[in-house]
């Protein structure tokens, strides 16, 4: 009886009048943070593709910078904006069938096309899907939606390669052409505070990774532009430019003896020009040129067949 007469008091407090509101708010709050059906989607699965295909040149970490490609953090936000006409799916399917179709801003050409090979449908949707979570809530119907059809498998392309060419490429990348003194094999944040890492540049094509080391100004890697800032004291300062606000900014100094120093510079030791601190980004790449000239036909092509088995 006692459970009776609970049970009744408490349909009573809920029923009345001014209860309703509440009972309202709190019903649309709990629908509000039930987890939306993905449908088809497996979003899990889509992790695991892109950390498989994706993930050696794009980060999702809001702290760090892109390296080899854009970082992707926000791109189930961005990819709605990217292209008129062209909605979140159906943009970032382009993106990964079709890369030249659209560079992204700050970014540049060169993604693989082939980086989708061999997968199906259902796993090119379930990327997609992975892709539209970040920083969005995906549509799922639309992705679900989407006209997609597997992707053959890339054609085998063995590589004829002899020990004496790798031997020769080592020689080169550590002494002759001195690649690692600034690009290194390891993919942390403080390892690329010069250039970019060495795992991922392989996955260009072969001529772009040609041009990229024959002549490096042709195309500046975002996030690696050379700078120059002229102070009030007359003295120039010339490196790459990790950090600016209205405050300051910070440059990677590299003197004439190869040492490498941070250098903090308030806003207010600049020089002006019409009202405006003279920081003057240069249009040249901070690596350095003549590798054309300095490494022979036989040498260039080992290291280009090294840098392509790296990845």
């Amino acid at each position: 009886m006692m459970g009776r007469s609970l049970v009744s008091w408490s349909l009573r407090r809920l029923l009345a009048p001014g209860a309703i509101p509440v009972l309202v708010v709190l019903l649309t709050s709990s629908w509000m943070s039930w987890p939306k059906s993905t449908g088809t989607i497996d979003v899990a699965a889509g992790r695991e593709i892109f950390e498989s295909r994706c993930a050696v040149c794009h980060f999702l970490r809001a702290d760090v910078l892109g390296h080899t490609g854009p970082n992707l953090r926000t791109i189930g936000r961005d990819a709605a904006t990217r292209r008129p006409g062209l909605g979140g799916p159906e943009y970032l399917l382009q993106s990964i069938l079709d890369p030249d179709a659209f560079v992204a801003p700050d970014s540049r050409p060169g993604m693989p096309r082939n980086v989708a090979a061999g997968l199906t449908a259902v796993q090119l949707k379930n990327l997609i899907g992975f892709l539209a979570t970040r920083g969005a809530t995906p549509d799922f119907p639309a992705i679900e939606r989407l006209e997609v059809a597997d992707v053959p498998p890339a054609p085998d392309q063995p590589r004829n390669v002899t020990i004496e060419q790798m031997k020769l490429a080592e020689r080169v990348i550590r002494d002759k052409a001195g690649c690692l003194d600034c690009h290194s094999p390891h993919h942390r944040p403080e390892y690329r505070a010069l250039a970019p890492p060495i795992f991922g540049v392989g996955l260009q094509d072969r001529e772009q990774l040609r041009l990229s080391i024959a002549e490096p100004d042709r195309r500046i890697v975002p996030h690696y532009e050379a700078a120059v800032v002229a102070l009030q004291s007359g003295i120039l300062l010339s490196g790459r430019l990790l950090h600016q606000d209205d405050y300051q900014i910070v440059l990677l100094v590299v003197d004439a003896d190869g040492k490498r120093t941070l250098r903090s510079i308030p806003v207010s030791e600049i020089d002006e020009e019409d009202g405006q601190p003279m920081i003057r980004k240069l249009d040249r790449s901070p690596m350095p040129s003549g590798y054309a000239e300095l490494l022979s036909e036989e040498e260039l092509s080992a290291l280009l067949t090294l840098l392509q088995l790296l990845n």
